[in-house]
């Protein structure tokens, strides 16, 4: 499996708890995936930094039938970094170079919270973008080895980890993937919204993960418009409605005067929305403001795309 470089900032969303999976904070234990005896205790800095990302952590259910589980921010202010990367394994030493802390246990079902205490090869250091607070929430090597350790305690956690080198080893493989969760702060992202007078209609300030569609309608923008400023659905192109953000009717398009860079790739479903249209729209209610996390960045939109503006009147003059 090729390492991954990606990175894509979450956006907190509503909570669901399935009864019995509350986890609760421990001391902080070192337990350690190195070869090195363990320390009495974590350095202070690390205990704090740890005790933190604990606090503001909590367990998300996505899918209840299938227990499958997700981490969220409880503090709107902080969000979860998707990260993807690899670690190089050797018969030589069995160390993986990184430091386990389990900050959090379910009372009786080996759920838990495990956070990456120290980094403590420099090769993974400095190569590899994994820090201090980071959590290992996906463990893969190539297409047959694919085990989510999410809401693992630290010896399942351990486990998964021990069973990947091993099953890399058996297939003549020299690394293991991860994806990793990060709590990071949510920068703010200026937004400036025009009409298709070329005036600015709407200012407000918005954070990194936010959905582009959810912020215009809080803020009272006139996304969708009226009379020739209605556009028809693509389900149903009699109507003018809108699909209330499902992604299904292309009535809620804008064009990206300003931070195209700062926003998230077009996936499978928008990139069927725009087909036809310019390389500068884009669909509200799949775009995702502020996804490299970049502080004080500026998205500068327009509303009604499809109509022609003052300035592209003039210049057809």
């Amino acid at each position: 499996m090729k390492p991954f470089p990606s990175v894509a900032l979450l956006a907190v969303s509503a909570l669901f708890w399935r009864s019995g999976a509350f986890l609760h904070q421990t001391m902080t234990i070192r337990r350690s995936l190195s070869s090195l005896p363990p320390a009495a205790s974590v350095d202070q800095d690390v205990a704090d930094w740890l005790d933190t990302v604990a606090q503001k952590l909590r367990l998300q259910v996505y899918d209840l039938d299938t227990g499958v589980y997700g981490l969220e921010s409880k503090d709107p202010d902080y969000g979860i970094e998707v990260i993807r990367t690899f670690l190089h394994i050797s018969d030589e030493d069995d160390s993986l170079g990184l430091e386990l802390t389990e900050v959090a246990h379910g009372r009786s079902d080996h759920r838990g919270l495990v956070l990456v205490s120290a980094i403590l090869e420099e090769e993974v250091a400095k190569n590899k973008p994994i820090h201090v607070g980071d959590t290992i929430v996906g463990v893969f090597v190539g297409e047959n080895f694919k085990e989510s350790t999410t809401d693992m305690d630290y010896d399942d956690t351990v486990d998964v980890l021990s069973r990947a080198k091993e099953y890399a080893k058996s297939v003549g493989g020299s690394t293991i993937s991860l994806e990793l969760n990060r709590l990071v702060k949510r920068a703010t992202i200026h937004v400036l919204v025009e009409d298709e007078t070329g005036h600015d209609a709407v200012k407000f300030d918005a954070k990194a993960g936010d959905n582009l569609r959810s912020l215009l309608m809080h803020h009272h923008a006139s996304l969708y418009g009226n009379g020739k400023a209605a556009l028809h659905r693509l389900d149903q192109p009699t109507l003018t409605n809108d699909c209330g953000g499902e992604g299904i009717c292309g009535t809620c398009l804008v064009k990206i005067n300003e931070g195209m860079s700062h926003l998230n790739a077009i996936g499978p479903q928008e990139y069927s929305i725009l087909q036809g249209r310019p390389e500068s729209w884009r669909a509200s209610c799949k775009t995702v403001v502020g996804a490299d996390n970049e502080e004080g960045s500026t998205l500068r939109i327009r509303l009604h795309p499809w109509i022609p503006s003052e300035a592209d009147a003039r210049l057809q003059m």
